[in-house]
C-alpha cells in the first residue's frame, strides 16, 4: 500500500506535466495563428513607408498616443544620389494632428510635418515646398458655430506654412469655406502665392505660373483645377484646364523653365487627362482625392504623383537633371518582381492582423506583437530594396519619388507642437462664447435620456457597459484637450446634434420625462448610441405581450458606421468589434 505522501507527490508531478503541456500547446496555437490563411486571397499593396514603420512603441508624454514611437527615433532619408527636392502636400484640410481614435490612424500632425521637412531639407542641396490645394478646411460649408474654431485653426496653419516655406499653392474648392476674401488674406499672411491657369477669384484671374530657382534647375510650376469641383463656390469661376495649361506651359518655356510641375487640383483621372493633352509637363501632382499609393503613372511625357491627404503623407520628389529640358525617367528601385512579391506578403500579413478581435486600449498581446514585428521587418526590407538599390540611368534625366508617411517617431517642430497644444487648450474658451442650443424635440418624438435612466432597470447591462471602452469615450478626449473640439466630440457622447440630445457645453441638463424631472448625463458612448433615443421606452418599456417596445433591440452595423468610418476606424469589423461591447449581462441577440 502506497503512503499518502507518495500519492501526493505523484499528483504534483502529474499537474506539473499537464501545466507544461498547456504552455507548449498555447505556444503552438500562437505559431499556427501566425501561419494561418497563407493560401488566402492577396490584395495588392500600393503604399510605401520610408524608413520602415515603428510598430506599437509607446512613447511618453501627454500628447503621445498608444502605438506611437518617441519623436526623433525615426529619421528622414534621401534615397539615391544627391539632387534637389520638391516636397508637396495635397489636401491638408486643416488637420493639425491625426485622429487618435485608433492606432491605425496615427499618421500626420502639423508638428510632425514641419519637423520632417526641417530635418529632410538638410539632406538635399535645395528644396521647393508646394501645396496642391484644400489646405484650410475639411468641408465646403461651415455652420456659424464652427467659425471661431476654424479661424483659430487657420492661425496654426498659417504658422505651419511659414515654417514649411511653402511657395505656391493651387486653390482647392474646400479652401473657400469662409469666402474668397478670407482665403486670400490667409495666404497673404502665410506668404504663399496662389496660382491657377483656369481659375478666377472675384472675377480676377490668378497668376497661372511661378518660376522657382531650385539649385541649378529652373523649376516651372503651373496651377490648374477641375472646373466641375467649383460649380457651387461663390465668387469663384473656372474654365476648361487644357487650353489654359497649354498657354501657361508655353509661357514657362519662354521664361527658361527646364522642368515643369503641374499642380492639378483634380483627381487622378483629371490630372492624367491634362498630361495626355499638353506636351512639356514633367510631373502632375494630384491635388484632389489623392490615393494612399506610391504608384507613378507615365502619361504623355509626364508622370503622376500622389500623396495621401490630411497631412498623412508628404510627397518627396528628387530631381536628377543632367540634360536640361529632356524627359525624366523613373529611377526604378530593386527588382520589380521582388518588390511586388514582398508587397503582397506584407499586405497579406496585415490582413491577418485585421482578423484578430480588437484588444483593449494600451494592451499589446504577444501574438499580435510578433506579427507586427514581422510586418515591420518586411517593410524595412522593402524600403531597403527601394532606396539602397535605386537604379539611376547613366545618362539623361531621372527622378526618385516617395510619398513619405508622417509616422510616429519622426522629428517634430517644437514651436508648432506648442501652437497646436495652445489651440487645443483654447477650445473651451472659444466654445463658451458660442451660443448653442440642443435641437428641439417635435411633438411625439422620442429623445435621449442618458444611461442613468436605462440603469434603473438594466442593472447588469450597465455594469457590463462600465467595463467597455465606450464608457471612457469622454475621458480619452479630456486626456488630449479635445473635449471641446467640434470635429471630435460628436462620436464620444450621446445624441450629438440630434433632437433632445447634446451639443458642446450641454452634456448635462434637466429635462421633463413624463411627470418626472430628470438630470441628463450624455457623456460617453452610451446605450442610446446603439439602441436609439429612450424616452418613450422608459415610460412604456413593454407592450401588452411583454415584449420590449419603443426601442431598437437589435442594433445593426450601420448604427456603428455613423462613427466607425473608414477615415477614423479603418479596421472596423462589426462582428469582431461587437464582441467587445457585449457579454455577460449584455448579450448580443441571437435572432
Amino acid at each position: 500500500m502506497k503512503s499518502s505522501s507518495q500519492i501526493s507527490r505523484r499528483w504534483w508531478v502529474l499537474l506539473a506535466i499537464l501545466g507544461l503541456w498547456a504552455v507548449v500547446m498555447a505556444q503552438a496555437c500562437e505559431r499556427n495563428a501566425e501561419r494561418a490563411d497563407t493560401d488566402g486571397p492577396v490584395a495588392k499593396s500600393d503604399s510605401n513607408e520610408e524608413g520602415g514603420a515603428k510598430v506599437d512603441e509607446v512613447g511618453e508624454g501627454p500628447t503621445t498616443l498608444p502605438g506611437e514611437a518617441k519623436p526623433g527615433t525615426v529619421q528622414p532619408k534621401s534615397p539615391g544620389p544627391e539632387g534637389p527636392g520638391v516636397f508637396f502636400l495635397s489636401g491638408l484640410k486643416g488637420y493639425l494632428e491625426p485622429c487618435g481614435c485608433s492606432a491605425e490612424v496615427l499618421l500626420g500632425g502639423i508638428d510632425r510635418i514641419t519637423g520632417y521637412v526641417a530635418a529632410a531639407q538638410k539632406l538635399y542641396p535645395d528644396v521647393a515646398m508646394l501645396d496642391a490645394g484644400d489646405m484650410l478646411f475639411e468641408f465646403a460649408e461651415l455652420e456659424e458655430h464652427a467659425i471661431p474654431q476654424e479661424k483659430a485653426k487657420t492661425d496654426v496653419i498659417v504658422a505651419a506654412q511659414k515654417a514649411l516655406g511653402t511657395e505656391v499653392t493651387v486653390p482647392g474648392e474646400l479652401d473657400f469655406a469662409m469666402g474668397v476674401d478670407f482665403y486670400q488674406k490667409t495666404l497673404e499672411q502665410a506668404g504663399v502665392e496662389p496660382i491657377a491657369a483656369n481659375l478666377k477669384l472675384g472675377g480676377k484671374a490668378l497668376a497661372a505660373t511661378e518660376v522657382l530657382d531650385l539649385e541649378d534647375i529652373k523649376l516651372g510650376v503651373v496651377g490648374a483645377v477641375n472646373p466641375e469641383l467649383y460649380k457651387d463656390v461663390e465668387g469663384v469661376s473656372a474654365s476648361e484646364p487644357v487650353p489654359a495649361v497649354e498657354a501657361a506651359v508655353a509661357s514657362l518655356k519662354e521664361q527658361g523653365a527646364q522642368t515643369i510641375v503641374l499642380l492639378m487640383h483634380g483627381d487622378l483621372e483629371a490630372t492624367q487627362n491634362v498630361l495626355e493633352a499638353v506636351d512639356g509637363i514633367d510631373f502632375g501632382v494630384v491635388g484632389h482625392g489623392p490615393r494612399e499609393t506610391d504608384q507613378v503613372y507615365e502619361v504623355g511625357g509626364g508622370h503622376t504623383l500622389e500623396a495621401y491627404d490630411q497631412g498623412r503623407y508628404l510627397g518627396v520628389l528628387k530631381l536628377l537633371q543632367r540634360d536640361k529640358g529632356e524627359p525624366y525617367t523613373n529611377a526604378s528601385a530593386g527588382s520589380k518582381t521582388e518588390i511586388e512579391k514582398l508587397q503582397r506578403l506584407i499586405e497579406h500579413k496585415k490582413k491577418q492582423l485585421e482578423r484578430f478581435p480588437p484588444s483593449k486600449r494600451r494592451e499589446n498581446p504577444p501574438i499580435l506583437q510578433r506579427l507586427r514585428d514581422d510586418i515591420a521587418e518586411r517593410e524595412a526590407k522593402l524600403e531597403k530594396l527601394r532606396t539602397e538599390d535605386v537604379k539611376v540611368p547613366e545618362a539623361g534625366n531621372a527622378f526618385i519619388y516617395r510619398p513619405v508617411p508622417m509616422e510616429p517617431g519622426l522629428p517634430i517642430n517644437d514651436k508648432l507642437n506648442n501652437l497646436r497644444n495652445e489651440y487645443n487648450k483654447s477650445l473651451q474658451e472659444l466654445q463658451s462664447k458660442v451660443e448653442r442650443e440642443v435641437p428641439p424635440v417635435e411633438e411625439g418624438q422620442a429623445f435621449f435620456v442618458g444611461n442613468q435612466e436605462c440603469a434603473r432597470c438594466h442593472v447588469q447591462e450597465q455594469a457590463f457597459w462600465e467595463k467597455t471602452e465606450h464608457a471612457t469615450a469622454v475621458e480619452t478626449l479630456e486626456e488630449r484637450n479635445k473635449l471641446f473640439d467640434q470635429s471630435c466630440i460628436g462620436c464620444h457622447v450621446v445624441g450629438y446634434e440630434k433632437p433632445g440630445g447634446s451639443v458642446i457645453g450641454k452634456l448635462h441638463y434637466e429635462a421633463k420625462l413624463g411627470e418626472r424631472t430628470i438630470q441628463k448625463n450624455l457623456e460617453d458612448v452610451g446605450c442610446e448610441n446603439c439602441h436609439g433615443p429612450g424616452s418613450d421606452h422608459v415610460q412604456a418599456p413593454i407592450d401588452a405581450s411583454g415584449n420590449p417596445q419603443h426601442i431598437k433591440a437589435d442594433p445593426v452595423e450601420s448604427d456603428c458606421m455613423e462613427c466607425h468610418v473608414p477615415e477614423h476606424s479603418p479596421q472596423f469589423n462589426f462582428d469582431a468589434y461587437v464582441k467587445d461591447i457585449t457579454g455577460e449581462g449584455h448579450e448580443m441577440s441571437t435572432k
